[in-house]
């Protein structure tokens, strides 16, 4: 680029919303007040792994404000899980390399198990945040602790515990593909390299 024509690269660009920030002038998402609108709150799971034994909402739905409360089951009547295999390979990807694809599906909330720390399993919708967030402490569960699966290592583990049971394994994918001579590349390669990702 000529010396006569100025660009962004390597130069200090103004800020142009400093001032508006500084005198809290500033609009955000959580500002945005409309009237009769409401507000949700989402229960996020303490326990990385666990089965969901019981969830009772009846003192969170009585809590001031407090317009919904529902759980996984309750959002399972009326919408289904998020089918994990609607995705499907290109013909010409097929015919190169071999696919064992199980991904599961996605409930929009779970409702038989959580599987990290800080996943949802229930929701409260309120008048306002604080009713709603508030209205979160109300409910109470019965979850059943399960071994966590921490680390990629821990999950290929033969013993691990399944996150996802009808699945029969901790693997979403296998491909398998073969395009030359690799091994014998290897095999009289002057340099090796191997690392773990």
């Amino acid at each position: 680029m000529p010396d006569s024509i100025p660009g962004y690269i390597g130069q200090s660009v103004p800020r142009r919303e400093d001032k508006r920030l500084l005198r809290g002038e500033g609009l955000f998402v959580a500002d945005i007040q409309i009237p009769n609108m409401l507000h949700v709150a989402i229960a996020r799971s303490q326990l990385p792994h666990a089965r969901i034994k019981d969830i009772d909402l009846s003192k969170a739905l009585s809590a001031e404000g407090v317009e919904l409360a529902i759980s996984g089951e309750d959002i399972l009547e009326h919408l289904p899980p998020i089918s994990g295999m609607q995705l499907t390979t290109p013909p010409g990807y097929q015919e190169r390399v071999d696919t064992d694809i199980q991904i599961p599906d996605q409930p929009l909330i779970p409702h038989e198990k959580v599987r990290f720390v800080g996943e949802p399993y229930a929701l409260v919708v309120a008048k306002n945040r604080y009713l709603a967030e508030d209205a979160i402490e109300f409910i109470s569960t019965n979850f059943d602790p399960l071994p966590p699966v921490a680390t990629t290592d821990d999950a290929l583990d033969r013993n691990a515990p399944l996150l996802h049971e009808n699945l029969g394994r901790n693997v979403a994918a296998i491909l398998h593909t073969k395009k030359g001579q690799g091994a014998e590349a290897l095999k009289t390669a002057p340099h090796r390299l191997k690392r773990r990702f």
